[in-house]
């Protein structure tokens, strides 16, 4: 990894120095230097070639470059290596007298303010290092980096104007203000750190959730996915969010951020926490400044859809149970006539009512295989049923019959989120009577209690089948 240097470079990257021509570069005679613990080649070459960001300096770096090929690094370099240096020029300028120490702070002092504006650097640091903290990640906020090009030049990155942000995973994500210097090459960056994430920002001083969209959505979709599925009993969760991070692969802390108050009612947001901590992956209420609020509220309670579970275990009460639940009339020895081997048949049996005022007659066994046939050549409808059968999973003929739309294991969007997408598919049936109404759900089993918060926002009654016996 590249080595961050201090503050000694800042001083002299900004002293003023006078530049060595270009000229008297290649006519220096070389020195041998032995490496010491604490040495760079940044300072070495700056004390013989002038500032980091000259010419002239680039032109020493070049003819190091040519002096010692066995450098692949100049990052890592190591106590006792010998290393040849362009010898030092008999007056470079530099070393100046100690009565012109006061001048050369006051110019470091103006430079600064002209590569680095403090408002820029106060707002922009303090904001970044709010999101690394909320991240649980590495900041880097101060000191330099610099990255060799193919063309012998450098990249300077100063980390007072682009902050860097480390993740466990060794993800560097690297924060770029919009009047980036044009000296810096991105290509420059990447080349040494493949993985990094450069975020291009929009505004000089970004406001904190300016700063996390730009953040997230510089985010590579490949190695942080925008979704997250959450299993619970009664059907998934899909949660489609902007501010998801979660790395895969990594061990690195996976967050899901919220803006506070925007998911309501609070039971759902309650019930989000705890299937995101059962998936490892943290929720957290932000505010606009970059604060987080506890997620966990104890408020008055909404009131929530109660699962009507039928339990009864007689056949023809289940039946009338779940009739009257889908709103669906349920009559009792209607008398129906027919014709049947060219006579005509009057009998009596239980029927359904459909919205439309068709009958659909009930067949327990009373009616044989050609009387059926008469019986739906009449018009009627007819269902057949065994006092063994599972009326759940006989439920979608008998809407069919009755001509009610339904859906089985439909994806229902669930409304009362903001700036996140929450789909629940759901294991059941979604029964719709009217096309503006919430449907009435159908389900097998009683649902796990974190999903009726979302039951609540999506549906207007939750009817539970269980087996019958």
């Amino acid at each position: 990894p590249l080595t961050r240097l201090d503050e000694r470079v800042d001083a002299a990257a900004l002293s003023g120095d006078k530049a060595i021509p270009f000229s008297s570069m290649k006519d220096r005679p070389v020195s041998t230097h032995t490496v010491a613990a604490g040495d760079r080649i940044s300072e070495l070459l700056m004390k013989r070639c002038g500032p980091l960001n000259s010419s002239a300096y680039k032109t020493c770096l070049a003819l190091f470059q040519q002096l010692n090929p066995h450098v692949s690094d100049f990052n890592r370099i190591y106590s006792g290596q010998t290393l040849k240096l362009p010898g030092v020029a008999k007056k470079t300028g530099l070393g100046k007298p100690a009565h012109l120490k006061k001048r050369r702070q006051r110019i470091l002092k103006t430079d600064a303010k002209t590569l680095f504006p403090e408002k820029l650097n106060s707002e922009l640091l303090l904001q970044a290092n709010r999101l690394a903290r909320l991240l649980r990640a590495r900041f880097k906020g101060r000191g330099k980096y610099y990255f060799p090009q193919a063309n012998g030049g450098v990249t300077l990155v100063a980390l007072e104007k682009s902050p860097l942000i480390q993740l466990n995973n060794r993800d560097r994500f690297l924060i770029l203000p919009p009047n980036l210097p044009t000296h810096i090459d991105k290509k420059a960056v990447l080349n040494h750190w493949p993985t990094a994430t450069l975020v291009t920002l929009e505004k000089n001083t970004p406001t904190f959730i300016n700063l996390l969209d730009q953040f997230a959505a510089a985010l590579n979709p490949a190695r942080y996915p925008k979704t997250l599925n959450l299993n619970v009993s009664g059907g998934e969760l899909t949660i489609s969010a902007q501010w998801l991070i979660a790395p895969q692969k990594s061990n690195h802390a996976k967050l899901l951020l919220v803006p506070e108050n925007s998911i309501t009612p609070p039971e759902m947001l309650n019930a989000m926490n705890t299937l995101c901590q059962k998936a490892g992956v943290s929720i957290k209420e932000v505010t606009p400044d970059g604060t987080l609020t506890q997620t966990e509220r104890s408020t008055t309670p909404t009131p929530l859809l109660n699962p009507i579970e039928i339990t009864t275990k007689n056949l023809n009460a289940r039946l009338q149970q779940i009739a009257m639940q889908l709103g669906v009339p349920y009559r009792e020895k209607v008398s129906v006539t027919f014709p049947y081997g060219g006579v005509l048949v009057e009998t009596m049996a239980d029927a359904l009512e459909s919205p439309s005022g068709r009958l659909c007659l009930v067949d327990r066994g009373q009616f044989a295989g050609q009387g059926i046939a008469a019986i739906k050549a009449s018009g009627l409808a007819v269902i057949s049923l065994k006092p063994t059968d599972n009326l759940y999973e006989r439920l979608p003929e008998i809407l069919t019959r009755l001509s009610i739309p339904y859906s089985l294991n439909p994806m229902i969007n669930v409304p009362g989120t903001y700036h996140m997408d929450i789909r629940l598919k759901l294991e059941g049936l979604a029964v719709n009577r009217a096309p503006d109404e919430k449907p009435l759900l159908v389900l097998a089993k009683h649902p796990d209690r974190q999903l009726i918060p979302f039951l609540t926002a999506i549906s207007k009654k939750v009817l539970v089948l269980g087996q019958n016996e």
